[in-house]
């Protein structure tokens, strides 16, 4: 009868210590002690019997994979103790199962025996998906190319390999020439690698680096602390400047992103899920190179902000070495607020920057450059947005740099804007976010809007 008559107790084992053996029931799947499983084969390091000399226990070792009957090693660590057993042996015993003889199942017996067979050698098949340090593998010349390739990669190394044949025959059959299907594989494997499947992160780091600029990541985190580590991305790195919205960090909060420096952070009080945040590189010099101009940007230390029951707002003042100035100022607007508060708050906040105020106050400030990034909660694909839109244009010259149509979130609407004033060359583009409800917003500030061929920039604080 086969073992799956018998419910994998054999009719005769011989035991050998230092001889492998494989489980033939499952006697705890949970515990690594499972039946045909590849991982479940011991080493026979000790057998307990009786008076009669019959085997009723045996230890086996698991050397690769130690976790393979834990519980039951557990279990029995003060027997093996007492006994002198190694502690990393696990004790398999005896079982029993009633056998039918008939179909009818009238007739039917007991065997008692412990679960295991012999592992010295096994089929090609029952040994897929396992790998060894040494094989000997029987080959014959009808294997298919498939058996012989499960064969082959059961071996972890090339040195742990072996061949061998029933007559001696030195021949490898397999091989020897070219198949059509294989001709059309390495034909499709050459098309393939003439067409390179180009990634989004790829697109964007070509996007921030072939054209050379300043670069801006605007994200809503949804609490950097607990995201911070999710920042530490290729794309985040050869940023300029991160713009954050909900950052949901109180004021005197410090948290480290790797590579950046906190320039300014704010949000208000009582209020936990808001805050904004503007991080700069914090190299003391990041050389941004090209042909016609090298663009460097300096160390900084600042804090600027401004607030209401509204929103979150701060800003970041960068000055360039010849005297162009361009303000970045990150925002986050509370949920369900009203279009007219909006505008109230951004008026409030920005009013030495428009042309009223600039002019009531004798500066220039309306002349300033200047990048408007973050959170809005307004549905700018809606025509709710529209009096915003109009407002930011009228009255702080600013356009909207990312597309409304585009969504920002995982619920289709888009709240999350970049607008821009004063600055002819910028684009913004998309990149996804696995943890966030919002989605990344990269702005490249071409170096178009610099004349001067040798340009640095510091990031002031605006008090």
């Amino acid at each position: 009868m086969s073992l799956i008559d018998t419910n994998g107790l054999p009719y005769q084992t011989t035991f050998v210590i230092n001889i492998y053996y494989m489980i033939t029931t499952n006697i705890d799947v949970s515990d690594g002690l499972a039946n045909g499983a590849a991982i479940a084969v011991g080493k026979l390091v000790h057998a307990e019997t009786d008076i009669e000399g019959v085997v009723k226990i045996a230890w086996l070792e698991f050397p690769e994979l130690p976790r393979i009957g834990e519980k039951l090693r557990r279990k029995a660590a003060g027997h093996a103790s007492k006994n002198n057993i190694s502690r990393m042996a696990v004790p398999i015993v005896q079982r029993s199962s009633t056998i039918p003889l008939n179909n009818n199942k009238t007739i039917v017996v007991k065997r008692t025996h412990i679960p295991l067979v012999c592992a010295c050698a096994t089929t090609i098949h029952k040994s897929q998906g396992s790998t060894f340090p040494e094989i000997v593998y029987e080959y014959e010349k009808h294997h298919s190319r498939s058996l012989l390739y499960v064969a082959l990669s059961r071996v972890t190394s090339i040195e742990g390999l072996y061949i061998t044949t029933l007559n001696n025959d030195k021949t490898f059959y397999h091989g020897r020439k070219t198949s059509t299907s294989t001709i059309d594989l390495q034909t499709e494997f050459k098309r393939l690698s003439l067409n390179k499947v180009e990634t989004i992160n790829e697109q964007l780091f070509q996007f921030i680096n072939n054209r050379k600029g300043l670069s801006l990541f605007t994200f809503n985190c949804q609490s950097l602390r607990a995201h911070v580590a999710d920042l530490d991305d290729s794309i985040v790195k050869n940023s300029n400047v991160l713009v954050l919205s909900e950052t949901w960090l109180n004021n005197d909060t410090e948290i480290n992103i790797t590579d950046f420096k906190c320039i300014a952070q704010f949000k208000r009080l009582n209020t936990r899920a808001g805050g904004v945040g503007i991080y700069h590189n914090s190299k003391d010099v990041a050389n941004i190179v090209t042909s016609s101009i090298d663009f460097s940007v300096l160390s900084l230390d600042f804090h600027g902000s401004l607030t209401s029951a509204v929103g979150d707002l701060c800003m970041a003042q960068c000055t360039m070495v010849n005297g162009i100035i361009i303000l970045i100022v990150a925002i986050y607007i509370s949920p369900n607020q009203k279009v007219d508060d909006i505008i109230d708050f951004i008026h409030h906040s920005l009013l030495s920057y428009t042309s009223g105020g600039a002019s009531l106050l004798g500066n220039n400030n309306d002349k300033i450059p200047m990048i408007l990034s973050g959170d809005f909660n307004i549905n700018f694909a809606s025509e709710k947005s529209l009096k915003l839109i109009e407002f930011l244009k009228d009255k702080l010259n600013l356009s909207m740099k990312n597309n409304p149509q585009t969504s920002t979130t995982r619920s289709g609407t888009t709240i999350d804007g970049v607008f821009a004033r004063l600055l002819n060359f910028v684009e913004c583009k998309q990149y996804i976010s696995y943890f966030s409800y919002h989605k990344r917003l990269i702005t490249q500030i071409y170096n178009n809007d610099i004349n001067d061929s040798n340009n640095y920039i510091t990031i002031n604080e605006i008090l």
